[in-house]
């Protein structure tokens, strides 16, 4: 029995994720991590909208280029954002992607490599930001080639370390993982929407076929002391998208868990993983320490949205009936 035929939409959000570099452009991810719904956006292939209520998000980012990643370490990130035409390039798709803004939108939030005020609305709807915007990138995506050899003799001294007393494998989300990721956000002080993400990682596993959990279990009592979540949906980059350890977590499970996902990712035939964002200098340390470089900038704002409102007319034109 033949499957039911995609709809066009299905397809565009296939695409999307199979050229993903970023992962908000993985559309199963967003969706069943976030709660969101997914609209594709027809003039540009490789953006989205995330709809919740009267929320919209526009991912806009370019699809995935190899140029950008493989250049090596030292290598300068992308000053036009990773756009093949620049900026002209993004602020046209942008320009495109406003024009499909649904009417009932009421806060619009962008995400994107370039700094951008917003274009115009479609008719009938006009924004006010919020707050200041900063011309500096709020934060970066960290990526490494693949496949990746441990690149210092303090990496794999630590890898040597957490095979001696960890083993790591490939097994579903369960209770302990669960219970790991809770555990994570309680020593944490979490914005309410990160907190929910991890609140619904199983889901998102069970959701999205080409999703991973890899974990580091301590060879004495088979304890769970770290996990990892891999995705590797996108055909040219593999994104590492979660870990969380104990705090007893042998020394080296967190680096044995990445070697493991950028493993896989390489079998599988992709060339670069996308470690995420830096966070903070906790997270940028670990990644730096695999000499991860910085790929893509990312700047995020909000807009209010709001009717327009329909100039009121003078007396005398109200009169003339004009």
């Amino acid at each position: 029995m033949n499957p039911p035929p995609r709809s066009p939409s299905s397809r565009r959000l296939d695409l999307l994720a199979a050229g993903a570099s970023v992962p908000e452009q993985l559309p199963c991810y967003v969706q069943a991590a976030g709660g969101s719904e997914a609209q594709p956006c027809a003039g540009r292939e490789s953006f989205v909208f995330y709809l919740a209520e009267e929320r919209a998000v526009l991912v806009a980012y370019p699809p995935f280029i190899p140029e950008l990643y493989l250049n090596g370490p030292e290598a300068p990130a992308m000053p036009d954002g990773g756009f093949p035409g620049g900026a002209d390039e993004f602020h046209a798709g942008l320009e495109a992607a406003l024009a499909e803004l649904p009417a009932q939108t009421r806060e619009l939030t962008l995400l994107s490599p370039l700094p951008a005020h917003i274009l115009p609305l479609p008719s009938g709807l006009q924004a006010a930001p919020q707050g200041e915007y900063s011309p500096r990138a709020k934060d970066w995506y960290w990526t490494l080639p693949l496949p990746c050899t441990p690149p210092s003799d303090k990496v794999r001294n630590m890898l040597r370390r957490a095979a001696r007393e960890a083993d790591i494998r490939e097994e579903p989300w369960g209770p302990e993982a669960a219970s790991l990721a809770a555990s994570y956000c309680r020593m944490r002080k979490l914005e309410e929407g990160t907190s929910f993400i991890y609140s619904r990682i199983g889901d998102y596993l069970a959701a999205c076929p080409e999703t991973r959990l890899f974990t580091a279990r301590n060879r004495a009592d088979g304890s769970l002391a770290a996990c990892a979540v891999g995705d590797f949906t996108a055909l040219g980059a593999a994104f590492y998208m979660f870990a969380f350890r104990r705090p007893d977590a042998p020394p080296g499970c967190a680096d044995a868990l990445l070697a493991a996902l950028m493993d896989e990712g390489a079998r599988r035939g992709h060339t670069v993983m996308n470690l995420g964002l830096g966070i903070g200098p906790g997270i940028e340390f670990f990644k730096k320490k695999w000499r991860a470089r910085r790929g893509l900038p990312y700047y995020e704002r909000t807009w209010s949205i709001t009717p327009a409102r329909t100039a009121r007319r003078g007396l005398l034109a109200r009169l003339l009936g004009a």
